[in-house]
């Protein structure tokens, strides 16, 4: 432990660790977002039908029921050790945080401006 080894195989393998560390965690945030935006849109009740916002909101509080590292355990159960299954539990750990957010979001905003968007735009008259 101390003085640690600082040998070049050792700091080559912690190097390894670490950039594969980063890319799992950049990876599943990227992929995370890219599925969160539209579920969250999908459980917005001011957005959707009432049936797709009601089953989106239940497919968020599954993915915020369950502990990450539980979900982590499924994950290596269904594909094994390795990366694979740690950027999925760490999808499903972002989706179930990030889709909450953005349905939470959405909901809160004013109705006038999503109606000042859908309303078309008055006709001018000509000037001459």
């Amino acid at each position: 432990m101390f003085p640690p080894n600082v040998a070049a195989d050792k700091l080559q393998l912690l190097y390894a660790g670490m950039t594969e560390s980063l890319q799992i965690a950049v990876l599943a945030t990227v992929i995370g977002i890219a599925l969160s935006l539209p579920l969250g849109l999908a459980a917005a009740r001011n957005l959707s039908y009432a049936p797709i916002a009601w089953a989106a909101r239940t497919l968020i509080a599954l993915f915020r029921t369950f502990h990450p590292v539980i979900i982590a355990i499924l994950f290596v159960k269904a594909v094994g050790f390795g990366a694979l299954a740690g950027v999925l539990a760490l999808i499903v750990a972002s989706m179930g945080f990030l889709s909450k957010l953005v349905a939470e979001a959405v909901e809160e905003m004013s109705m006038k401006q999503v109606e000042a968007c859908a309303r078309p735009a008055p006709r001018s008259s000509p000037s001459s």
